[in-house]
């Protein structure tokens, strides 16, 4: 009986580390399972990412060829004024010369 007993208790503790060893199997698949899944996130972020850095890079070049189009209009609109200045002083110097020839005609 004893002997019976003694396997008994043999067989249950075989089958106590057998469910704890199936039980750690069970754990580290669920890590290693984690673990790629935080893989492929990561990875998704980092292509994401390159895609956001692309788009920006993109948008800063468009945004760099407006505004160096805008700094040519506003050198185009300033030397426009300095011309438009120019004849206005023209302008009213030769109307002053007028109106002096005027007066001197006048008397």
């Amino acid at each position: 009986m004893a002997a019976a007993d003694r396997e008994r208790s043999r067989s249950a503790a075989a089958a106590e580390r057998d469910r704890q060893r199936a039980e750690r199997a069970r754990q580290r698949q669920r890590a290693e399972q984690e673990r790629q899944r935080a893989i492929a996130e990561a990875e998704q972020a980092v292509a994401e990412a390159g895609q956001a850095e692309t788009a920006a890079a993109a948008a800063e070049r468009d945004q760099r060829a407006v505004v160096r189009h805008l700094e040519d209009q506003l050198s185009d609109a300033r030397q426009q004024l300095t011309e438009a200045r120019h004849r206005a002083r023209k302008a009213a110097d030769a109307e002053r010369a007028a109106r002096r020839a005027l007066g001197r005609l006048r008397g």
